[in-house]
C-alpha cells in the first residue's frame, strides 16, 4: 500500500466532504439553539481552503454554505490534527473568517457580510487550553472598561474535543461513528485501546456493506490507519 501524505487531512476531508455525513455530524453536534435557525437540507460544500501552506501539515478545513436564519451563511470547520492545541486558535480563525468575507465581498461588492459560524475539531491527547473566545487572547480583557471593550472584535467558536468523547458521546450514522471513534483513538498510545476500536470499527462496516459507498469508505479507512500509525501490521487489519 502506497504512503499517503497528510493522512489526517485526507481522512477528515474524504469523510466530511460527503454531505450526508456532514449533515449527520452537524445535526447531532451543533447546539439545539443554533440548529433552530439552520436549514441543513440546503448545505453545500465550498471548494475553497484558507489554510496557509506552512500550516497544512497540522490543519485542515472545510467550508459549507447553508441557510442560517433564512439567509445564505457559512459553517467553517477547522480540524487541528496535532497532538497538542495551538495557543491562539481564535486569532487564526479570525484571519480565516476575514479571508472568507473578503472573498465574498469581491464576488458581491454591495452585499452585506454573511454569517460565519466557526467550529474546531481536535483529537490530540494534550489538554485543550486555548481560549474559545477571541477576547480570551486580549490582555486583561475582563478588566477593560466597557467603552474600551466595545471597540474590540470578539466571537466564540464551537470546540469538538474528540479525544474526550466516550462511546456514549458518539452519535449518528454508522459511518459517522466509525469516523469519530477512529479520530479519537488514532493517536492513542495504548495499543490495546486502539486495537479494540479498530476491531469494533471493522465489525461496524458490516452494516455499510449494502450502502453504495460502503466499500469505498472502507478503503479510505484502511489507507488512513495504515498511514497514520507506524505500529500497525498489515495482518492485523486483514
Amino acid at each position: 500500500m502506497s504512503l499517503i501524505h497528510k493522512p489526517h487531512d485526507k481522512f477528515f476531508k474524504e469523510t466530511l466532504s460527503d454531505l450526508q455525513t456532514a449533515q449527520d455530524f452537524l445535526q447531532n453536534y451543533l447546539p439545539r439553539e443554533l440548529l433552530e435557525f439552520m436549514d441543513l437540507e440546503t448545505i453545500a460544500l465550498q471548494k475553497d481552503s484558507f489554510i496557509e501552506k506552512e500550516l497544512e501539515e497540522t490543519f485542515s478545513d472545510l467550508l459549507f454554505q447553508t441557510k442560517i436564519n433564512h439567509k445564505d451563511g457559512y459553517l467553517y470547520l477547522l480540524f487541528e490534527h496535532k497532538s497538542y492545541p495551538s495557543p491562539k486558535i481564535a486569532l487564526q480563525l479570525l484571519k480565516y473568517m476575514l479571508n472568507i468575507w473578503e472573498q465574498k465581498t469581491t464576488d458581491q461588492p454591495t452585499a452585506k457580510l454573511p454569517v460565519i459560524i466557526p467550529l474546531v475539531v481536535y483529537h490530540g491527547k494534550a489538554r485543550w487550553n486555548s481560549p474559545v473566545k477571541l477576547s480570551g487572547l486580549i490582555e486583561d480583557y475582563d478588566q477593560l472598561p466597557l467603552a474600551v471593550a466595545s471597540c474590540l472584535p470578539d466571537f466564540s467558536y464551537l470546540l469538538y474535543n474528540i479525544s474526550h468523547y466516550s462511546n456514549a458521546d458518539i452519535k449518528g450514522s454508522v459511518k459517522l461513528q466509525i469516523f469519530l471513534k477512529l479520530l479519537r483513538d488514532i493517536l492513542e498510545q495504548d495499543y490495546t485501546v486502539f486495537l479494540k476500536t479498530l476491531e469494533e470499527s471493522i465489525m461496524a462496516f458490516n452494516q455499510l456493506e449494502n450502502q453504495g459507498n460502503g466499500l469505498e469508505y472502507f478503503e479510505t479507512f484502511i489507507r488512513y490507519i495504515m498511514n497514520a500509525r507506524n505500529d500497525l501490521e498489515f495482518q492485523t487489519v486483514y
